[in-house]
């Protein structure tokens, strides 16, 4: 049983739990007494918390920030591309094929779309059934639209939607859950997710997606609204702005991992899925699409290497006039960047599934339990039925720190149901 215990659970909740049975029969077996029970449980109480600081002290320290690194320069990244786009409707000179084709690729994906207006603080229809996390944000499935390096508000997305019931800003223990502390692509929980039961994650034959929402007004638009700010946004002089793209490029390519023979933003140091199962999936894993679906910074990499900014620019059309400033484009106005995209979401989303709609519920004792709704904002997507009926959420496991914990109040409750 034991062995089974390693196998099924792992080192650290295998010491954990024989901690706790141990305890238990040497309460139950070895003492009498309501008075002695009760200074038992007080006794277990203690012990119980000092295994489990110590097993979270030696993982994560205080305060840990999940990709923020990565999320700060795919940010700059995205601010001088859209910097450099709007000045270039108001220039003399503009991009050449080559630079305007990566910063459509960048900046609008593989949609038909060229201005920016169109990306709003509204979450697209395309993220609202995002589908499964490791296919969009780790591989390719087929001809599916969007892919690892897609674009960039794509790849954003995947950096920064919280996974497995809201890993990484909670720590689950049983059926009990609290906040540690820590933060996601530099943001804090309160800016990312409403609670535990929201996340983009596939475990096991699940996939599952509710609140993305605030992940994309605060990663996404968040940043690209952010560079109105910026003082070089009104100026018209495309060499600066190719100049700052270059620099932010550098900085963003400097950033990626190479794991597994792969190119990976986000994450650690090991060769593992994207698909937010836990804390150690959310990131974006390239180079797995075929078809010439190339992640759209190779693409704009190569544009600018070894490049002048005067090389990459050419005069305007005659038949294109420059656009005044604050004059705004006569198409797309106030038109949502996922209308387009939904045309071939639909094509591609389920790709023959039939999906059910799953949605979390917590009681007042804080424990979890499962059922069927018409909710939008979930999805569950079994892809066996064996699976799909043996599998219980969530399964045990915690994100592990050294900050002080304040248990749950249902924290009792699982000594006493143990007991």
């Amino acid at each position: 049983m034991c062995f089974l215990r390693v196998i099924v659970m792992g080192w650290n909740e295998f010491f954990f739990y024989s901690v706790v049975s141990c305890s238990l029969v040497f309460l139950r077996k070895g003492l009498k007494g309501k008075m002695v029970m009760r200074k038992g449980a007080r006794v277990l109480m203690v012990v119980i918390g000092m295994v489990m600081e110590d097993v979270w002290a030696g993982v994560y320290k205080a305060g840990t920030t999940f990709n923020e690194k990565e999320h700060h320069s795919l940010c700059a990244v995205f601010q001088a591309s859209a910097e450099l786009w709007e000045a270039s409707e108001k220039s003399d000179k503009v991009p050449n094929e080559d630079l305007k084709a990566g910063l459509r690729h960048a900046l609008f994906g593989n949609t038909n779309k060229n201005n920016l207006n169109g990306i709003t603080d509204r979450l697209p229809k395309v993220y609202q059934r995002p589908g499964h996390r490791g296919w969009r944000c780790g591989s390719c499935q087929n001809d599916d639209p969007y892919f690892p390096g897609s674009s960039i508000t794509h790849d954003l997305m995947c950096l920064c939607t919280p996974g497995y019931y809201g890993e990484p800003y909670y720590a689950w223990f049983g059926w009990s859950y609290w906040e540690n502390g820590f933060t996601l692509c530099g943001k804090p929980r309160v800016d990312m997710i409403d609670n535990g039961y929201h996340g983009w994650y596939a475990y096991k034959s699940y996939r599952v997606f509710k609140g993305l929402n605030k992940p994309w007004k605060t990663a996404v638009w968040g940043c690209l609204k952010s560079r109105k700010s910026n003082a070089e946004h009104g100026s018209r002089n495309l060499t600066e702005k190719i100049d700052r793209l270059k620099v932010t490029m550098q900085n963003f390519t400097s950033t990626l991992k190479k794991v597994g023979g792969h190119d990976k933003l986000g994450g650690f140091e090991e060769h593992n899925e994207a698909d937010g199962s836990d804390e150690r999936h959310i990131h974006v894993r390239y180079g797995t699409c075929k078809y010439g679906r190339r992640p759209w910074w190779k693409k704009l990499k190569e544009t600018l290497d070894g490049k002048k900014p005067e090389d990459l620019l050419v005069s305007r059309p005659t038949n294109e006039p420059a656009r005044r400033p604050g004059e705004n484009p006569e198409d797309d106005l106030g038109e949502e960047l996922s209308e387009e995209m939904e045309e071939n979401e639909e094509d591609t989303e389920a790709e023959g599934h039939n999906i059910t709609e799953d949605t979390a519920a917590q009681d007042a004792n804080g424990t979890h339990t499962q059922g069927l709704t018409d909710s939008t904002d979930s999805t569950v997507l079994p892809h066996d039925t064996e699976e799909t009926e043996s599998s219980t959420y969530p399964q045990f496991q915690y994100l592990r720190s050294n900050t002080p914990k304040t248990l749950p109040c249902s924290w009792p409750l699982g000594v006493s149901f143990f007991i």
